[in-house]
């Protein structure tokens, strides 16, 4: 995915932004299937600089018309990056559970993560066990599938858990509640050479309607060549 991020950068300052936009989809279906995996291990979650790959994807969607899936991106940009800094520590978060689900949660991580070491330190050797590893993976699949069952019924009685962790749905919020008549929302995305703001505000309804309550919120997008560094600079400097 980096480097069809990087691919995607190029293309785009060659102008050919229609194929630009279909790399860094590339980039993005790469990252699904890493996101995926993810949750089947512990303390696990995309790289940080993932985002990257996301801010390339939201500004070509940006350029390209596409403002709600700009703003799609941009949410789960946001979600990528505040799950990165969760992950780690992720069983120290605990709203709701008892100690006897912090000790299952705690057995099942363990005897997952100790599969992987195993199977990594079976490939190290000059000469791997093709029978073994077959039979660890074999294992690390079935602990990881018994985890994976145990998680989603746990995230289900405590859905605020997930969610408190960075694993809640990344999907664009509802703007309506949050945008008084007359407000304004802000929304940023920073590139390496670009930065994508995304505003919205409530739409004015027509005069023969309820002027309490706020009309659907339009969203508008745009894209300013600035470098990351510049940025850098300028919030070190205030």
């Amino acid at each position: 995915w980096r480097a069809l991020t990087a691919e995607a950068r190029a293309i785009r300052r060659l102008g050919d932004r229609p194929r630009a936009l279909g790399v860094s989809r590339a980039a993005i279906v790469t990252l699904d299937r890493m996101e995926a995996a993810a949750l089947d291990r512990p303390a696990a979650s995309l790289p940080s600089d993932a985002t990257r790959a996301l801010a390339t994807f939201a500004i070509l969607q940006a350029e390209s018309g596409d403002v709600a899936g700009a703003f799609a991106t941009a949410e789960r940009l946001h979600a990528t990056r505040l799950r990165a800094s969760l992950a780690t520590n992720e069983r120290d978060i605990a709203p709701g559970m008892t100690p006897e689900d912090r000790e299952e949660e705690r057995r099942l991580a363990t005897e997952v993560a100790t599969f992987v070491a195993r199977i990594t330190r079976e490939k190290g050797l000059p000469k791997p066990d093709a029978a073994r590893l077959a039979s660890l993976r074999q294992s690390l699949a079935d602990a990881s599938a018994a985890r994976r069952v145990w998680m989603q019924r746990l995230f289900e009685r405590l859905p605020g858990l997930a969610i408190w962790r960075g694993l809640g749905p990344a999907t664009p919020p509802d703007l309506r509640p949050l945008l008084q008549p007359g407000s304004l929302l802000l929304s940023f995305v920073l590139d390496d050479e670009d930065l994508l703001v995304l505003a919205s505000s409530s739409v004015p309804l027509p005069d023969n309607e309820d002027k309490t309550t706020p009309g659907a919120p339009g969203i508008d997008a745009y894209v300013i060549a600035v470098k990351r560094r510049q940025i850098a600079e300028l919030t070190a400097a205030m």
